[in-house]
């Protein structure tokens, strides 16, 4: 079983002396890890000062992670991995030893059983709303992809993809729900899963969020 706090001591020097985490990577692991709950908002927006050096953000940040305990430790490596693949293989505690793959991840919050089957309906329901309704803003897709991306649902090139398209927002939204969809039951539920955390307000909001006994389902 993997030691998460002495992992972490290991590779205090390289995370913090040698900009092991840029601000970029800085920025999706807490995003990452406000998502499951590991760190609150003003533990978020703490660290994502810019008016403190980078330097004693990350130093400040991996101590509070520390004390966290061991899940959370290894939710922030899981999340440094998807965020510098090149920069999480060289640190010290993986440089003489093999890596296992991702770590599992924390409870969901939607359960993964075949209820999760309501989650291709429920956006079967809702594309026409999400698609030609303007309800997903730019910076919220973007969110989206970041969390599909950590959640191994979309690979590095279809992350890129959606990121650094320069199409109308109306045709990235429409493409990226037909990925999601077309990905099954987890890609669904995760979908809605991130929705709800960094837009509430829109996926209450849906049509599908309306009801509360859906007819029988039918798979993406």
């Amino acid at each position: 079983m993997a030691n998460y706090h002495e992992d972490l001591q290991i590779d205090r020097l390289y995370l913090t002396n040698q900009a092991g985490l840029s601000e970029s990577d800085l920025e999706i692991v807490l995003n990452y890890l406000h998502t499951k709950s590991i760190i609150n908002l003003v533990e978020l927006q703490k660290y994502r000062n810019n008016r403190t050096s980078l330097l004693s953000r990350v130093t400040a940040f991996l101590d509070n992670l520390d004390r966290k305990g061991p899940d959370a430790i290894s939710q922030f490596y899981r999340a440094f991995e998807e965020a510098n693949n090149r920069a999480f293989h060289q640190l010290p505690s993986k440089s003489s030893c093999d890596v296992d793959g991702p770590t599992p991840g924390a409870t969901k919050w939607y359960p993964e059983s075949e209820g999760s089957e309501i989650y291709c309906k429920k956006l079967k329901q809702d594309m026409p709303e999400l698609t030609n309704g303007a309800r997903l803003s730019d910076i919220v897709l973007q969110q989206l992809v970041q969390y599909l991306a950590i959640e191994k649902v979309f690979n590095e090139a279809e992350k890129e993809k959606y990121l650094t398209r320069n199409e109308e927002l109306h045709w990235r939204v429409t493409e990226f729900l037909r990925d999601v969809r077309s990905k099954g039951r987890r890609s669904c539920r995760l979908f809605y899963q991130a929705l709800e955390l960094y837009s509430s307000d829109v996926h209450n909001s849906l049509p599908s969020s309306k009801f509360n006994d859906m007819e029988p389902l039918q798979l993406c």
